[in-house]
């Protein structure tokens, strides 16, 4: 049985961390006494802590927990600033220090892995919250404010209010009842107005006055365009009646196309208008970007001259889910895909990085990712082994991305004396490594932990061509 020789003396600095906002962090000391040593200070000593706050009582509900690590001075004293740890459970920000009743739980790492409990006592009222409290207190009457009296902050009486003088000139009255009357010195007279009514200036004031400014348009005989007033467009005929009134609205009557910038037309034709699709063209005459309103809505295709390799944004074929990438045909060979809340799908043949050379300054670096059937996280790291046993945290992120149920843990020892390794216990935060045999080894090693990523258990690894097909009715696009 391994004994444990240290006497532990806890208790709290009566200071916080202050800034101009609430601090969520306050000091904490320990003092670490040798109990084989006549209980001398343990000098210059480095040993990690846990830290909990409990809510209710000394066994109540865990509402916040962090690890620091220590080193006592010369007299055993070391001081912690709580809020400063490393492997968190929730933030001290979330905790209702004022409703509730609080206990602090310090625990102190005297194995690898292993806590010894060394105190459990209740939090009490801290600097900030004690001025607050005096503060309530401090016999102020109602209406005073907080005045600063050169030495301290007091209750006294507010004598900033004052009489404020009525304004003048284009606007008169006070200042919570005031009105406009005039403009730039004009008199305004602008009582009740109506509807649609405007300010007119009659060359003495500003009155109110219909607009009766409104003039409209009309086609005649379908090539001249008529303006109220007696004025009038005619409209270039070519020979012949190209425009159609109906209504309000102006048509071409004709069934060709209206080209912008070619000199003949192309040999696949596109309209300019609400309905159909709008093509641009290159001096080929070939198509190379397309607007298309289709019946499952809108979608933009960038071709190349040939119209066999695309770029593509717009709906999936058979599930009508947004979809964005590049292809041949109407199949995408690359991009992505939002099918819900909890699935958006990047895809292509291979996923690289790439980087450019530090040597060969007109090469490049490309890797490729690796693949597997599942959505999956790893995090990896060297810990050493301390008499054949070690505890290993994963970082807080990392605990956040996957499933603990579904970790896997490879282990490799750094040492030709190692008689193997083992996984004592897995948890949602760390797991424990024990030494093969009873092994009380102290090396090093590195271990490599897998898991599922949290939402994605059910990855689908077969599926349909048909998701990854588009949905068009473009012309430029055959099936």
């Amino acid at each position: 049985m391994i004994m444990k020789k240290y006497l532990y003396i806890l208790f709290i600095c009566n200071t916080f961390s202050y800034s101009q906002s609430i601090p969520f962090n306050f000091n904490y000391q320990i003092v670490l006494r040798d109990l084989n040593n006549n209980n001398l200070p343990l000098a210059n000593a480095t040993k990690n802590i846990k830290i909990s706050i409990l809510k209710g009582g000394q066994v109540g509900v865990t509402s916040y927990q962090e690890i620091q690590t220590i080193t006592t001075n010369t007299y055993g004293v070391a001081s912690v600033l709580i809020g400063n740890g490393k492997s968190k459970i929730n933030s001290l920000s979330s905790i209702n220090f004022i409703n509730d009743v609080y206990f602090i739980r310090v625990e102190v790492e005297y194995q690898p892995g292993i806590y010894e409990l060394i105190s459990n006592t209740q939090l009490v009222s801290v600097p900030y919250a004690l001025a607050a409290y005096q503060l309530e207190r401090n016999n102020a009457a109602i209406g005073q404010v907080l005045k600063w009296d050169g030495s301290q902050w007091a209750p006294a009486t507010d004598n900033t209010s004052g009489t404020v003088p009525n304004l003048s000139g284009d606007i008169i009255g006070g200042i919570t009842m005031n009105s406009i009357s005039r403009i730039q010195g004009k008199i305004l007279n602008a009582s009740n107005p109506l509807n649609g009514q405007l300010l007119k200036y009659n060359g003495s004031g500003w009155s109110l006055s219909t607009d009766n400014d409104n003039q409209s348009l009309s086609i005649i005989n379908g090539t001249t365009l008529s303006i109220s007033g007696g004025n009038s467009i005619t409209l270039p005929s070519g020979g012949s009646n190209y425009w159609t009134a109906n209504g309000n609205n102006i048509y071409k009557n004709n069934s060709g196309s209206v080209l912008i910038g070619l000199t003949s037309p192309p040999s696949v034709l596109s309209t300019l208008s609400v309905k159909g699709s709008l093509g641009l063209y290159n001096s080929n005459n070939f198509k190379t970007i397309t607007f298309s309103s289709t019946t499952a809505g809108g979608d933009i295709e960038v071709s190349s001259p040939s119209i066999l390799n695309y770029n593509y944004i717009g709906f999936n074929k058979t599930n009508n889910y947004p979809l964005m990438g590049i292809g041949i045909g109407t199949t995408i060979e690359a991009g992505f895909y939002y099918r819900n809340s909890s699935e958006s799908v990047v895809f292509a043949d291979t996923k690289n990085f790439v980087m450019d050379h530090p040597l060969k300054k007109d090469t490049v670096i490309v890797y490729a990712c690796i693949e597997g059937p599942e959505a999956a996280s790893f995090e990896r790291g060297t810990t050493r082994l301390v008499n054949g046993r070690a505890k290993v945290f994963f970082s807080d992120h990392f605990g956040l991305v996957i499933n603990p149920s579904t970790t896997t843990i490879i282990l490799t020892p750094i040492s030709l004396d190692s008689k193997g390794l083992t996984i004592i216990e897995k948890g949602h935060d760390s797991f424990t490594v024990g030494e093969l045999f009873g092994g009380k080894g102290n090396y090093s090693f590195d271990w490599e932990v897998k898991g599922i990523r949290k939402g994605y258990e059910d990855y689908r690894v077969i599926r349909n061509k048909s998701e990854y097909r588009v949905q068009t009715e473009s012309t430029s696009l055959k099936d």
